[in-house]
């Protein structure tokens, strides 16, 4: 069952890939499984566009992260956590799953 496997303990040499997108930036860091921080976090700050962030950049900001972890790190990622924002809305197209573009930006939470 994959829940099951989701909440077994970490193989030995396995990481998770946690991820917070946030009001200041999106984040991401590796963790061994005894939960120690294995490397500097990596970070994004959206700067002036802190209140008015588009998917768009969410994407481009994922693409950082990802490109900032090194290869070798990569492959011993066993797990991946997204957070993000409470009550943040992102309109989606129901037949495609992608951002609505045409009807303005996500409604942040305030």
């Amino acid at each position: 069952r994959p829940l099951d496997a989701a909440l077994a303990p970490m193989a030995k040499g396995k990481t998770a890939l946690g991820f917070d997108f946030g009001t200041s930036g999106a984040r991401c860091a590796l963790i061994a499984p005894d939960g120690k921080l294995l490397c500097p976090q990596w970070e994004v700050k959206w700067g002036a566009k802190e209140r008015v962030q588009s998917a768009a950049d969410w994407n481009a900001a994922l693409d950082e992260l990802m490109t900032g972890i090194p290869d070798d790190a990569r492959r011993d990622i066993s797990r991946i956590a997204v957070s993000g924002t409470s009550s943040t809305v992102l309109l989606c197209d129901a037949r495609t799953g992608l951002p609505v573009e045409d009807r303005g930006l996500p409604r942040m939470y305030d």
